[in-house]
């Protein structure tokens, strides 16, 4: 079988829609050797010495070695069945023309036999016998308009309408994902002539989040939040709420310190480092931007607790993460977390619009970690 990805995000970005993308086609590589895989990506991806893919098994775009005499196929040194298919235009306009419909030639030329979309969006009119997928993360732009521009939401809006309406198989990365396309696109789902398979596909975390083992830093215990700086992130709430929680409980306030680990705009970032400014909490709490995988891994497994205020999520990877370490959880009580109460165990809950709810979400993981203390040292005497 030959199977064609939408790969601008499996190269460019380090977040949510780039992992998902990246761990999709590795589960493939690993589980279905006869399989091969088509990457098409506008441009031959670019990779400076401080990228985030350098020197990946995979995504090291030095392993991609050109297969045909016009340069737009590429095939891996390591993994043949992995190929990258490139539009050969170099002009940005023709670039999204191409991932919009241009690159139909080349499937069709490949004989690729299903063309996955993995972020919301396929080719228009993709002919028969291709099958067509497409995975739909969240619909953000609706929810949260105000963090993007009119017409980037207008172009989100048409593309994930697009999907919806010639997709055969569509794959949801939340229930909670579901039910919001069937909210804003259920007109275009039954005026469809055949209904789409519709699935619901968890994302899987990465191999180096598995099986970690909690083990809290004693001596200068912190909370910790990873997530993209943005607005819906709720950093400016969590803020507050930890001012609160240090104010309100000096004497019980084991964990004095957080860690936001991070990506995000110059102006996203200022903004909550202007919201540590104006709490006063500068010595209190660190920022970290550009963490790799290894730095994450340890800053996870030293911390005391986990906090995600997030106001809204299609998925959550950074939940998982945390919850493979075993390290107590609190999380805001939005639709897609309470989904997964199933899979995790002692989890608190709370009301992310309410800088009082975090505040005490905030009191409790620190009780935790001093029962887990606690737990520890009566071990150690036993």
């Amino acid at each position: 079988m030959k199977i064609g990805f939408d790969a601008k995000r499996v190269f460019h970005n380090p977040t949510g829609l780039g992992s998902y993308a990246r761990a999709t086609i590795e589960s493939l590589l690993e589980y279905h050797s006869d399989v091969e895989i088509f990457l098409f990506c506008p441009d031959f991806p670019k990779q400076k010495n401080n990228h985030f893919l350098k020197g990946n098994t995979f995504w090291d775009i030095k392993k991609f070695n050109q297969s045909n005499e016009n340069n737009l196929e590429y095939q891996h040194s390591e993994f043949r069945q992995l190929k990258l298919v490139v539009s050969g235009y170099k002009n940005g306009i023709l670039q999204n023309w191409w991932r919009r419909s241009g690159m139909i030639k080349q499937l069709v030329n490949l004989e690729i036999d299903v063309y996955h979309g993995l972020t919301n969006e396929i080719p228009n009119n993709i002919p028969k016998p291709i099958r067509k997928a497409v995975t739909i993360h969240d619909v953000i732009f609706i929810k949260y308009p105000n963090q993007y521009k009119w017409f980037d939401r207008f172009i989100y809006f048409q593309k994930t309408k697009q999907a919806v309406i010639q997709a055969d198989t569509i794959f949801y990365t939340s229930k909670a994902t579901q039910h919001d396309i069937h909210f804003y696109f259920g007109n275009e789902l039954n005026k469809r002539s055949t209904e789409p398979v519709e699935k619901i596909h968890y994302q899987p975390i990465k191999r180096i989040f598995a099986d970690l083992k909690w083990q809290p830093d004693l001596l200068e215990p912190y909370f910790i939040y990873h997530s993209t700086f943005n607005l819906r992130k709720n950093h400016s709430r969590l803020i507050q709420a930890f001012r609160q929680y240090l104010d309100h409980n000096p004497q019980i306030s084991t964990v004095n310190k957080l860690v936001l680990v991070g990506n995000g705009s110059s102006k996203d970032i200022q903004a909550v480092q202007n919201e540590i400014l104006k709490n006063n909490l500068n010595k209190e709490i660190k920022l970290v931007l550009g963490c790799s995988d290894n730095q994450l891994v340890e800053l996870l497994t030293k911390s005391s607790g986990f906090i995600y205020p997030s106001l809204f999520e299609g998925f959550g990877i950074p939940l998982f993460e945390a919850a493979s370490c075993g390290i107590p959880i609190a999380l805001s009580n939005i639709e897609v977390f309470e989904e997964f109460k199933e899979f995790l165990s002692d989890v608190n809950f709370f009301d992310p619009l309410s800088v009082e709810s975090i505040s005490t979400a905030l009191v409790q993981l620190n009780l935790k970690f001093k029962d887990s203390i606690i737990r520890n040292e009566q071990c150690v005497l036993s």
